[in-house]
């Protein structure tokens, strides 16, 4: 039986995030891209990032492990693509809450207090020992959604939603990656959501102090 691989029109009526949400990362993997995915249109976009050592590692290891994802490009492409699904359903409330009182400081007209809100930039993850310079692989219609549903409501610089993501798609393995990553994985995004909830007491504050 073939499963259902997501198209255009699931992702308008966000059904394609359910569906991706609900798999593993192996999954993902050796279901590899859609032949939507690989029209012209959706050609691949590049996001340097500073990423950690132990990631870089896993997605060199994960090469090759099925036909679906002969190179690291396609294993980014395809972790990118799960990592997104699942930050869309964990904390899609969350991002919408915090995007909701940028607008409402928007609507204030004050550019010191608009400058103070924005802050995304100086989120950065948290258990991190080294890092090494890679330039990411995504898929075009992967890169809106991480900028939809992270950096544009947030203010994250790139690179960090993009990182947040594929830990995101990491969190999701169930065999292939070593437990311990994967705990690490999940810890980092259980201090995102920290970090959100943060931003909205933060930003709460901001707006009764105006």
């Amino acid at each position: 039986m073939i499963k259902h691989q997501a198209g255009p029109e699931d992702f308008e009526l966000d059904k394609g995030y359910e569906q991706l949400a609900d798999k593993t990362w192996e999954e993902v993997l050796q279901e590899g891209e859609s032949a939507w995915e690989k029209e012209p249109e959706q050609e691949q976009e590049r996001v340097s990032v500073r990423m950690p050592q132990y990631m870089a590692s896993i997605f060199i290891d994960t090469k090759r492990r099925d036909r679906n994802v002969p190179t690291v490009a396609a294993v980014e492409r395809l972790t990118a693509k799960i990592g997104i699904a699942i930050v869309r359903m964990r904390f899609l409330e969350q991002v919408l809450e915090v995007e909701h009182l940028h607008k409402e400081i928007l609507q204030l007209g004050n550019q010191f207090l608009l400058k103070r809100t924005y802050r995304g930039g100086d989120y950065s993850l948290q258990e991190v020992v080294d890092t090494v310079y890679r330039k990411c692989s995504l898929r075009r219609w992967v890169a809106g959604a991480i900028t939809d549903n992270l950096t544009d409501p947030l203010g994250l610089p790139t690179s960090t939603a993009v990182l947040l993501t594929l830990l995101a798609g990491i969190s999701r393995s169930a065999s292939w990656i070593p437990r311990k990553w994967v705990e690490l994985a999940e810890r980092e995004l259980d201090y995102f959501g920290t970090y959100l909830k943060g931003e909205a007491r933060r930003l709460k504050t901001e707006l009764l102090g105006r």
